[in-house]
């Protein structure tokens, strides 16, 4: 790739801290970041076909008619093949209704195994997980520069254009699934702790964990409003259960099933499997205990706002909260589940 060759006797020291590690490679990422950008592009060229089979498209008013259609056929056929029936069928039925009633069917994904976090099996297909999972592994065996993703997870990638070093072409994916599932639904199930604008930026990234790398994370608290984390695989792997501490408050609509799968003290345990996904709250303390055997791979998104604000603290007004059509205007707005995005060629 010519993009890449330019970098080519640049220094790029391995990622080393485990605490405070978020500027390592700064410099490096920030100098060089149209020169990834572009090799990104041209890898993704390189592959021929379709590119990704994470393909979609914007459907925009400016297309003509007869490409906007073919658009949206291609549109339903991401959404049956990636989004788990239950989901898609509950936010249609929220788009039919236009009701604060019709979320209920969206609730019924969830359980609470402990404290303050919130629990799905039934968002992602097993096609998402694998086709994701695949992707992450051509990008890192792609031998362009990657990014450490946070400041304790040394392995994974950022998906985000916005941010040197990230992977800009996988960011409209993770814009339509933010703007259609993840903001939604993290405001329906913490519903104190969000007004319009405090959830309005995202931060998405892929981590990875294996013997001989990072095989655990300390206890921490997220830079997000709500987290969620998905985890993608790999099947088999050993160990590695999250953990979290104990939120004092009630702030959930699962308020009346805290119910605890795994209790030590003050730290409540869930163990976690390809197709598991947690919401909770950037404030609340986890972590990972140790890997033991073969790899785990998971999507991070974290919700906070616009200005890089985080709020921690509830409104007190139920009128502050985020409202029913605050969550799902875009259904209104698009006869398509995943739009309003750029298209991944």
């Amino acid at each position: 790739m010519a993009g890449f060759k330019q970098l080519e006797g640049s220094s790029l020291p391995p990622p080393g801290k485990v605490v405070n590690g978020e500027a390592e490679g700064d410099e490096f990422f920030v100098a060089h970041n149209d020169t990834i950008s572009r090799a990104w592009e041209e890898f993704l060229m390189e592959r021929g076909g379709g590119g990704s089979c994470l393909k979609y498209h914007a459907v925009r008013a400016v297309d003509a008619q007869e490409s906007a259609e073919r658009q949206r056929e291609e549109n339903r056929g991401w959404e049956e093949r990636y989004v788990r029936e239950e989901l898609r069928e509950a936010i249609q039925r929220i788009a039919q209704l236009g009701e604060p009633a019709a979320e209920e069917d969206i609730m019924h994904l969830f359980d609470s195994p402990v404290p303050g976090v919130i629990r799905s099996a039934n968002l992602f297909t097993s096609d998402f997980l694998q086709c994701l999972q695949d992707e992450l592994e051509q990008c890192a065996g792609a031998g362009i520069p990657l990014r450490r993703p946070n400041g304790m997870n040394r392995y994974g990638l950022i998906l985000d254009s916005e941010v040197p070093g990230g992977v800009g072409y996988l960011s409209p994916m993770v814009e339509a699934l933010v703007q259609n599932i993840v903001r939604p639904v993290a405001s329906l199930l913490f519903p104190g702790y969000m007004m319009r604008g405090d959830v309005d930026a995202h931060y998405a990234f892929s981590v990875r964990y294996k013997v001989g790398q990072d095989v655990h994370l300390a206890e921490h608290r997220d830079a997000s409003v709500v987290t969620m984390n998905l985890c993608l695989g790999v099947n088999g792997f050993q160990g590695s259960s999250l953990y979290f501490g104990t939120e004092p408050e009630r702030d959930t609509h699962f308020e009346d099933a805290w119910s605890c799968e795994g209790d030590h003290g003050d730290r409540h345990f869930v163990p976690i499997t390809p197709g598991t996904v947690l919401f909770h709250r950037g404030s609340q303390q986890h972590g990972a205990l140790p890997l033991t055997r073969g790899e785990r791979v998971n999507l991070v998104m974290w919700l906070y706002g616009s200005d890089g604000s985080v709020r921690f603290a509830p409104y007190e007004n139920r009128s502050d909260w985020m409202t029913f059509h605050d969550r799902w205007e875009h259904l209104f707005s698009s006869p398509d589940l995943i739009h309003n995005t750029k298209s991944i060629t």
